[in-house]
């Protein structure tokens, strides 16, 4: 479930922030690969749900969004800056 994703995200230090912003996606700030959130998100367990990770990069991405969550995709910031 969404909440379920949520707080195994909570318990990852290397996640620096997040931004739930859709019912089914969520933006992961972190310096790790895809391939190492995975692994964390699993936590070296079968999986209890599906998700799939990507990068966003600058200038290879469009939609139509709220302006709050196309700068938390264009400047991606830890909770505490």
């Amino acid at each position: 479930s969404r909440d379920a994703i949520i707080e195994r995200i909570d318990e990852i230090p290397e996640i620096v922030n997040w931004h739930a912003i859709l019912p089914s996606a969520i933006i992961l700030v972190s310096d790790l690969s895809v391939k190492n959130l995975g692994r964390l998100l699993r936590n070296d367990e079968p999986s209890r749900y599906h998700f799939i990770i990507v990068r966003l990069e600058r200038g290879n991405k469009i939609g139509w969004l709220p302006l709050s969550i196309w700068e938390s995709i264009n400047h991606p910031k830890p909770w505490d800056e």
